[in-house]
């Protein structure tokens, strides 16, 4: 039955299978069920099969990893936060959302490369969903930073992301 955890110990030992197909399977089999062992796993064995797939060309398989990286970010490893933060610039709006979702699982790691995006990027649609996810890990190293950007089309977001960071209007 898919998802269902009797199957962690037989997906777990085939994420070590010879064959690249069988292993990319059992990640995937692995990442539809919601238990602590599963996402271990996944973190230690199909973490680079995720990573690997949110640059992939297929849409359906770049927001399937960051949903499996969102999922994945409560185990707060390094390793996700770049292709999370490349995904921030996917031309696909959910896969966006995945990714930014899952920085906000990872919390502070993910703080520094979001503000690094406040700095360096341009596109709005990318400094928004940073923005938000500063807001919602509500760390304070991101006060600065979001009060120093002056740029209208993310004014709101920013504002609402300094509110819930530090609970004081602007």
């Amino acid at each position: 039955k898919i998802g269902d955890p009797m199957a962690i110990n037989p997906l777990t030992a085939r994420l070590k299978d010879r064959d690249r197909n069988v292993r990319e399977k059992a990640a995937i089999a692995l990442s539809d069920i919601k238990d602590n062992r599963s996402t271990g796993a996944l973190a230690e064995h199909a973490l680079p099969f995720f990573i690997a797939f949110s640059g992939h060309n297929d849409f359906d398989v770049r927001k399937r990893a960051a949903e499996v990286l969102c999922y994945i970010g409560n185990i707060p490893i390094p390793a996700e936060i770049k292709p999370l933060i490349i995904a921030l610039e996917d031309e696909e709006p959910s896969v966006r959302n995945n990714a930014a979702d899952a920085l906000v699982q990872i919390g502070n790691l993910s703080v520094e490369p979001l503000i690094n995006i406040l700095n360096c990027k341009e596109e709005v649609n990318v400094q928004v969903y940073a923005i938000w996810a500063l807001g919602e890990i509500k760390d304070i190293r991101a006060v600065e930073p979001l009060i120093t950007m002056n740029k209208n089309l993310v004014q709101e977001n920013v504002i609402t992301a300094l509110r819930k960071i530090t609970g004081k209007d602007f």
